[in-house]
């Protein structure tokens, strides 16, 4: 799990990077395109920088402590980013790509919904024990 999340989380961090490198740039040069388009795409840009980190945060985290909560905050934090990142940079082309994607919008709570799950496991998982030590003392 340890590797899934870095992993994960490197990957959204390069896709983040690129997207914040290329995407605000191609936003920004199209001619007549609304603020709240760019305001979207920022919003999107920057919920995909803060759960990429947490999930190298929780890679780092899972070297030291283990928990199923731990665990399944990873998969919240991927999917969640996911749905509500995505489907935000892509609502935030609609005024480029001629394409009907107003439905996307019921996407974006639920992703941010999987976020907040994610940090909400996060929280949760502190109470838990330790897998791992608790898998040392049964050995002993």
């Amino acid at each position: 799990m340890r590797k899934f999340c870095l992993r994960s989380g490197s990957l959204l961090m390069l896709i983040a990077v690129t997207f914040g490198a290329m995407g605000s740039h191609i936003l920004e040069n199209q001619i007549g395109i609304e603020p709240k388009y760019l305001d979207t795409f920022s919003t999107g840009l920057r919920y995909h920088f803060i759960h990429a980190l947490a999930l190298l945060m929780l890679g780092t985290l899972l070297y030291e402590r283990k928990t199923n909560m731990m665990t399944q905050a990873a998969y919240f934090f991927l999917v969640g980013t996911i749905l509500f990142s995505g489907s935000l940079y892509l609502l935030s082309l609609q005024e480029v790509v001629p394409l009907p994607l107003g439905w996307l919008g019921l996407l974006t709570p639920f992703g941010g919904i999987l976020l907040m799950a994610g940090w909400l496991f996060m929280f949760l998982s502190t109470f838990q024990e330790n897998r791992w030590l608790y898998q040392q003392d049964q050995d002993e």
